[in-house]
């Protein structure tokens, strides 16, 4: 090889190394002189967020991200990794303090200072409701946003839409009195933490309303309404003695003695063309409080407490008569004859009901004729609570029992029902203090 050349060859090489070492200083590692918290204080109320940004300064342009933490919180605050502060609707802190930590260099970060607020008060929404026979009671279970202590303030009026007088009671429930016959009753309920007020008004009043054998008409029965609330009595051939006094907003309260069917019912009836399918009409439900006396000894303490109805042009059953029985005394109606057992239902909240079906002939709604009879019948029985009684025809439909589907809804009632094992020897008594209807989880009014 030429030694010229050979010098060359070996200074050429010599000088890319060089090049090569010179350009790997331009990849250093990057470092980190700051982070920076935006907004460096804030105010959050209880139950808001706030959102934080962080500038990372350094040299070699040292990344941006950070670990967000935050300190001094309860249960339910705390922050992303994008930098969103929620604090607990509970909070008890009155200060948080809120801190960003460098991913390049754990050593370097930067806090916030968050001070806790009260949430401003809220609206009271919701709706309330009247019921009750002599002793009125506003129900507050379907309120929303309750912050603070309940205050109750019951008026007079002489109708829902005129001027109402303070009556300067208080307390949540509210004794009638005999100036109240005819008159409008409002209650208007706040509270101590909330904004605004809701008020429910029930009326006319009757005081003195009181069905007996001699109101029935040759059907034996009476057909009227009280309020929002549609009213029924029937006594099988007038028999014995029955009464039936008519309370607030679908309570009352009956007596029988000596008869062999009697039946109270308190509801939503439809008529002509309202007879739908109950699925076009909404979702039922009924939250009731009872109490029940039977006196007799055996065979004269047969009754039930039930949410009860007809449903008419079913297929493949024409005429159902149904029950959703919470309580019922000396005789289980499973034992009916030819009832044949579907299946169950278990409501969380409510309870486990066997499911039956039970052929029958008898008075209908439409005369004596063969019908169906569907059954809901709780396995532990009960005289208060809530019955979602639109899951109970989807529970039936669900077992084969489609006809409750198909056909038209008539009436959906809490009804009270007694019979005798023999004719003219049931007796008892029962008082409704408490029956709302809602559809689509709106009390009928």
């Amino acid at each position: 090889m030429n030694k010229k050349f050979g010098f060359l060859l070996f200074a050429g090489l010599s000088l890319a190394f060089l090049i090569l070492a010179c350009g790997g200083e331009s990849e250093k590692t990057p470092t980190v002189s700051s982070v920076e918290v935006s907004p460096e204080t804030c105010n959050v109320v209880k139950g808001g967020t706030e959102t934080f940004t962080v500038k990372v300064t350094g040299e070699n342009n040292p990344a941006q991200t950070v670990t967000w933490t935050v300190t001094g919180g309860a249960a339910g605050t705390g922050i992303t990794e994008d930098g969103v502060l929620t604090v607990a609707a509970g909070e008890t802190a009155e200060t948080l303090t809120v801190t960003a930590t460098s991913t390049v260099d754990a050593s370097k970060s930067d806090t916030a200072t968050v001070t806790v607020s009260p949430a401003p008060p809220q609206a009271l929404a919701g709706t309330v409701t009247i019921t009750g026979i002599q002793v009125l009671t506003a129900n507050t279970t379907d309120l929303t946003n309750i912050s603070g202590d309940i205050s109750y303030q019951w008026a007079r009026g002489d109708s829902a839409a005129g001027t109402f007088a303070d009556l300067h009671v208080i307390s949540k429930t509210y004794t009638l009195a005999a100036a109240d016959n005819g008159k409008y009753i409002r209650v208007t309920v706040a509270t101590s933490g909330n904004t605004g007020n809701v008020s429910a008004t029930a009326g006319p009043i009757k005081t003195s309303e009181t069905w007996t054998n001699a109101d029935l008409n040759s059907g034996f029965q009476r057909i009227g309404k009280n309020g929002a609330y549609d009213v029924e009595m029937w006594n099988r051939d007038k028999q014995g003695t029955a009464s039936m006094t008519l309370g607030v907003n679908g309570a009352y309260k009956c007596a029988w003695d000596g008869i062999y069917n009697v039946l109270f019912r308190v509801g939503r009836k439809y008529e002509g063309s309202n007879r739908k399918k109950h699925s076009d009409i909404g979702v039922f439900s009924i939250d009731y409080d009872a109490t029940i006396s039977l006196p007799g000894g055996s065979g004269k303490r047969n009754a039930y407490i039930s949410v009860y109805g007809w449903v008419t042009r079913g297929t493949p059953d024409d005429l159902i008569e149904y029950y959703i029985v919470d309580y019922f005394g000396e005789y289980n109606p499973k034992n009916s004859t030819g009832a044949v057992k579907k299946g169950e239902i278990t409501i969380n909240g409510e309870g486990t009901y066997e499911i039956f079906e039970v052929p029958n002939n008898g008075p209908t709604i439409e005369g004596n004729k063969d019908f169906k009879q569907y059954f809901s019948i709780r396995t532990a029985t009960r005289t208060s609570g809530t019955i979602s009684v639109s899951k109970h025809f989807e529970a039936w439909a669900a077992n084969g029992m489609t006809s409750i589907n198909t056909g038209n809804l008539t009436e959906v009632t809490l009804k009270v029902e007694s019979f005798g094992s023999t004719a003219g020897n049931a007796i008892g008594t029962a008082e409704v203090t408490k029956n709302i209807l809602k559809i689509n989880g709106v009390p009928i009014q």
